[in-house]
């Protein structure tokens, strides 16, 4: 470490997090790169996870532990203020960092100003540390500007490196979300700044049993942050129709594809080109007509008018659609509706007379 302040503070806040933590420690002192501050807010364990962060004998480490639970979002923020270093990386007590994982995004920050947030791509392993899954990530800036709109995704938050100046300004993490809270966080930063990944997978992101979110309090807080940035793509629109439109893009089926939703729906590449400065690519414009295929069939089983609107959507955002195998499916299920239908009514007719 050179006797100059460093550039970089590894932000981790831990809460009963023994199983993992040394190895997650482990992973961030032995870094190629070694110039940092690792910054680490104990949220108030009942395990022995402050003995174990004491245990290592690093100067590096500095250990804040907090009197009492605040919830991971809060300790964040709290991390977030104590920085004094412009570069903050973000490590979970869970998770693992290969070696050259700070190099690498360091060497990029340096190489290309004007980045305020930087990912990796990075491996899903379970609590056996056995592989689950490999996870490709987009690195064009626009096209996670893209994602971040229609797939709430595009960043794992375990493996970025930001700006803290543009998070503290973005208003730091919102305290009011626990499971979309790095979410909310990204749509705010990209507005400072660009957003870019590196494709190389450089960290481990860990998936057990004890680190499930609430599956539906994540789905909430996800819409919440989605209606944000569709108010800044359609501002004089009516709440209830934004709120559809959002529906929509998380897949719901019971979204009413009014006309009004429909037109959004429609012009909301364009919009989101002139807000962007940049048009999404061409596979993800590809894939985002397809998704009202799918919209199409999660609903075809009771509202097959739905279905028909959600098809028109799709053809009229790519007619090409007409060929493509998904289009046939679609059809076939939307015309098999009225015998799933039938079928599903006998079946629970026995029952029926049962009950009687």
């Amino acid at each position: 470490m050179s006797a100059s302040k460093p550039a970089l503070t590894v932000l981790m806040t831990v809460r009963d997090g023994e199983p993992y933590l040394r190895e997650a420690v482990e992973s961030i002192l032995k870094q190629t790169f070694q110039d940092f501050h690792f910054l680490v807010l104990d949220n108030a364990s009942t395990d022995s996870s402050r003995e174990v962060i004491r245990g290592f004998d690093d100067g590096r480490i500095e250990l804040v532990e907090l009197p009492e639970d605040v919830g991971q979002t809060a300790a964040l923020n709290r991390g977030l203020q104590m920085i004094e270093t412009p570069w903050v990386a973000r490590i979970d007590a869970d998770d693992v960092s290969l070696p050259g994982r700070l190099e690498m995004q360091m060497s990029y920050l340096r190489e290309n100003p004007g980045v305020v947030l930087l990912g990796a791509g990075v491996r899903k392993i379970d609590g056996s540390g056995r592989t689950l899954r490999e996870v490709e990530v987009a690195v064009d800036d626009v096209e996670l500007r893209w994602r971040l709109l229609v797939h709430s995704t595009g960043f794992a938050h375990s493996a970025v490196v930001f700006h803290a100046g543009a998070a503290r300004k973005a208003g730091g993490y919102a305290e009011e979300l626990r499971h979309a809270q790095d979410y909310g966080l990204w749509c705010c930063m990209a507005r400072s700044g660009r957003i870019a990944n590196i494709p190389d997978r450089l960290v481990f992101v860990r998936e057990h049993g004890s680190n499930v979110t609430d599956p539906v309090r994540a789905e909430q807080e996800v819409r919440k942050v989605l209606q944000k940035q569709l108010v800044g793509l359609f501002p004089s629109d009516r709440p209830e129709t934004l709120e559809d439109v959002g529906g929509a893009l998380r897949y719901d089926p019971s979204t009413p594809p009014t006309g009004d939703v429909i037109h959004r729906l429609q012009t909301l590449p364009s919009r989101f080109e002139e807000a962007s400065g940049g048009r999404a690519s061409t596979a993800a414009l590809r894939d985002y007509a397809l998704r009202w295929l799918q919209m199409a069939r999660l609903g075809s089983l009771h509202r097959q008018r739905r279905a028909a609107a959600w098809i028109g959507l799709a053809v009229a955002l790519r007619p090409a659609l007409v060929g493509h195998p998904r289009f046939w499916l679609t059809l076939g299920s939307l015309a098999m509706a009225p015998i799933r239908r039938k079928r599903a009514h006998l079946d629970a007719v026995p029952n029926a007379a049962v009950d009687r």
